[in-house]
């Protein structure tokens, strides 16, 4: 079934990622440790800052096959042609 196609665990981002360099340097940490899949939750930032991080974690995360969830609206998912939405 398809919940036997999900790893056992998977990483949530936490604190809202003001420092994006710093954001992106620990997110690439934490791909290198083997997560196949992330869910990038930065529910202070504003739309623009959220399109922003979004764009780059998603490129990043499809040079290394790791899925991303966003956590936003439907809308705004489909927009960023994300793969999963939470």
């Amino acid at each position: 079934s398809y919940m036997h196609n999900l790893p056992d665990f998977y990483a949530i981002t936490g604190s809202d990622p003001l420092q994006q360099d710093l954001f992106l340097e620990k997110l690439e940490r934490c791909i290198e440790s083997g997560i196949k899949l992330i869910q990038l939750r930065a529910k202070s930032l504003d739309k623009n800052q959220f399109c922003n991080l979004a764009n780059n974690v998603i490129h990043r995360c499809r040079l290394s096959d790791v899925t991303l969830m966003l956590n936003c609206e439907l809308k705004l998912a489909v927009e960023l042609h994300s793969k999963g939405i939470h």
